[in-house]
């Protein structure tokens, strides 16, 4: 018994390496499964009656909890005039039942449609979104780097970086909504499953943040970073520019890994300018994908 709070202790201080060390960072992704496992021990040993392991283990899950916990302590607008509606799905190029995607999409009516994963197949299911959607840009890949936008207000100024090593995209484009403008980021880093891929990922978001330095409006970026809020590199990226987590408010909600719910992460991402603040954000319906779609509902100020 007293190998398993060490173990879980040592398991959680080493995840604070994770700003240096590429397993110590995917350990900050599992925040939540690491809280839940101690608390199953926190039981055990009390009932046991062991006392002095309970309260390790205790610590243990505190630690775990208080990045989960700050994604609470934040007040949303949950009313404010007039709201818009951006989607973002990570569609999965490998999807072959499409239909249930599109049914999904149409239903959200979402003003802004930032699509993942899109495929020459996909863009032909996607068709039917032009007839309420004519404002698109259109980046089809057949492997899981595809990006496409759908919109209904006019959007202007597109352009399209790619990041070695992987040549990946990064679309960038003004979002006229009436009589405001934002600029918008659509952005997929690659997995941080492997050393390389871990650095390249790394390198995206750090020329993602460049980028946001030199642009005249308020930002809005979506796109699966394949990285979750307990990350250090998020916390870099938000640090970096000064955007703001949609999740504040909303609590831990998991995007990814559909079919396993026990580690489910939340991947998925809106980051946003101050002067875009958030009236609801949800995660959808579940599309085929091993994504769920997110949500967002938003307004503009004027500071």
């Amino acid at each position: 018994m007293h190998l398993i709070p060490l173990s879980l202790l040592l398991v959680t201080g080493f995840s604070f390496l994770g700003s240096h060390l590429w397993i110590a960072e995917l350990l900050t992704h599992f925040r939540v499964q690491l809280m839940q496992l101690t608390l199953l021990f926190i039981l055990y040993a009390l009932w046991k009656r062991k006392n002095r392991t309970a309260l390790i283990l205790i610590l243990v899950a505190l630690i775990n909890y208080y990045p989960v916990l700050k994604l609470y302590l934040h007040t949303p607008h949950p009313t404010a005039p007039p709201t818009h509606r951006a989607l973002l799905i990570n569609l999965n190029h490998t999807q072959s039942n499409q239909v249930p995607a599109l049914t999904e999409i149409q239903t959200i009516n979402a003003d802004i449609m930032i699509l993942l994963e899109v495929t020459p197949s996909w863009l032909k299911t996607l068709q039917p979104l032009l007839q309420s959607h004519p404002h698109t840009l259109q980046h089809p890949r057949e492997d899981p780097f595809g990006i496409a936008i759908f919109s209904r207000h006019p959007i202007s100024h597109p352009k399209q970086y790619t990041h070695a090593p992987l040549d990946l995209p990064t679309l960038q484009f003004d979002l006229h909504l009436n009589q405001q403008t934002i600029t918008c980021f659509a952005i997929h880093p690659p997995p941080p499953i492997s050393p390389s891929l871990y650095h390249a990922r790394n390198q995206q978001l750090q020329t993602l943040s460049k980028q946001l330095q030199n642009i005249r409006y308020p930002a809005l970026v979506l796109g699966d970073l394949n990285t979750t809020p307990f990350s250090p590199h998020f916390q870099q990226l938000l640090k970096e520019t000064s955007l703001l987590d949609s999740t504040q408010g909303f609590g831990f909600q998991p995007s990814w890994n559909v079919g396993n719910p026990l580690f489910s992460l939340p991947i998925d991402h809106a980051l946003h300018h101050p002067n875009i603040q958030i009236n609801q954000r949800q995660i959808g319906n579940d599309i085929g994908s091993d994504h769920r779609p997110l949500i967002l509902d938003f307004h503009l100020i004027e500071k």
